[in-house]
């Protein structure tokens, strides 16, 4: 068959980093509501201060409650971004395996092949699909996934595979990562 769409993604450290980060911040969806509450929490704690000082003229204990508040706030982020730095840390030198992942889109099925193994199958093995700002996820189930760079077609482009993917696997799509469907002409 013909194909449409074809991509080399590389398997090496930053795309392993990516890949176990998607499925991390999948699974953690409830920490971002944990960091929002936090953020109010914060900007209550300071804002009764401030207006607490105004009021009371005592802005030498304004200033160690609106810290508190601050670091309240700021603590949750400070978490997220030490733990992300870590993981990337732990998987440098571990996963740079070398090879690339060849995929190859046809109108009735795709191919997946590397150096290791070569997987066929058609569109109704994709479980779920996922876009972010540079891949696209195609999970074939709950553990396993394919990651396309989007900077790495050799055929066709990101733009038009993104509107493929919807016409194949449409019920397939989630939202909740960054992504943005075509629009219908």
């Amino acid at each position: 068959m013909e194909a449409i769409f074809k991509n080399n993604t590389p398997l090496d450290a930053d795309t392993m980093f990516e890949l176990n980060w998607f499925y991390i911040s999948l699974n953690a969806r409830g920490t971002a509501l944990k960091r929002v509450a936090s953020s109010i929490c914060a900007v209550i704690l300071c804002g009764a201060s401030v207006l607490w000082a105004v009021k009371s003229g005592a802005w030498t204990l304004c200033v160690p409650v609106f810290l508190a508040g601050a670091l309240i706030g700021a603590v949750p982020f400070i978490q997220k971004m030490r733990a992300k730095s870590q993981f990337k840390r732990n998987l440098k030198g571990k996963f740079d395996i070398g090879y690339m992942n060849e995929f190859t889109f046809c109108r009735s099925d795709f191919s997946v092949r590397n150096s290791q193994s070569s997987v066929s199958s058609d569109y109704r093995a994709v479980k779920r699909w996922y876009e972010t700002g540079r891949y696209f996820f195609l999970f074939i189930d709950e553990k396993k996934a394919f990651m396309i760079d989007k900077r790495r077609f050799t055929k066709g482009s990101a733009m038009d595979f993104r509107a493929f993917l919807h016409e194949k696997c449409a019920d397939a799509y989630r939202s909740g990562k960054p992504s943005t469907r075509p629009k219908k002409a």
